[in-house]
């Protein structure tokens, strides 16, 4: 039988990677407990619809470009003969 026993009391050390994920789960607790509560004040259903919506609304949230802007021709190179 293999011993883990050093495996694990081993941790990775504390880095901005860690502070990331700690504040990414914390994040997602949070809106966990707030989908729950708008869940127990109106009903599942309800919260449900209400998270599609906004799933579907995020696009509306990436900057947008301005597609009538025609990019400016580059300038020809001087190519040394005459």
């Amino acid at each position: 039988m293999i011993d883990n026993s050093a495996a694990a009391s081993w941790s990775w050390p504390a880095s901005a990677a860690s502070t990331k994920v700690r504040t990414a789960s914390a994040t997602i607790a949070a809106l966990t407990a707030l989908w729950g509560l708008l869940a127990s004040l109106t009903s599942p259903r309800t919260a449900i619809a209400a998270a599609g919506v906004l799933i579907l609304a995020t696009p509306l949230l990436l900057p947008r470009h301005d597609r009538s802007r025609q990019p400016e021709p580059e300038p020809e190179l001087a190519s040394g003969r005459a």
